[in-house]
């Protein structure tokens, strides 16, 4: 609900790159800061919203499949059952909704 203004003067002297680059590290940055908030309150990873209503996702993937499997990766691809249900988060209308790592 905030709206913030970024003024043209404080990009002066700076490149483009230069000014891009800093707002991927501050996004970089709140991000790893927000992992690590959920981890501290037992939250992570959190329960994605799953979309497509009557796909095999959503009938077989719960919040408790997902706290014991959410954060493993796979070793050769580190592929996460984040990924895997993507397409299930994303789309309404998925029959499967789950893609193979």
């Amino acid at each position: 609900g905030n709206t913030y203004k970024i003024s043209s003067k404080h990009c002066l002297g700076y490149s483009e790159v230069e000014i891009i680059q800093g707002m991927i590290d501050g996004i970089n940055a709140l991000y790893k800061e927000d992992i690590q908030l959920q981890k501290k309150h037992e939250i992570f990873p959190y329960f994605p919203m799953i979309k497509s209503k009557d796909s095999l996702v959503a009938k077989h993937v719960n919040e408790t499949i997902f706290k014991k499997l959410g954060a493993h990766k796979t070793a050769t691809t580190g592929f996460t059952l984040q990924k895997a249900i993507a397409c299930a988060t994303t789309f309404y209308n998925q029959q499967c909704g789950i893609y193979a790592g």
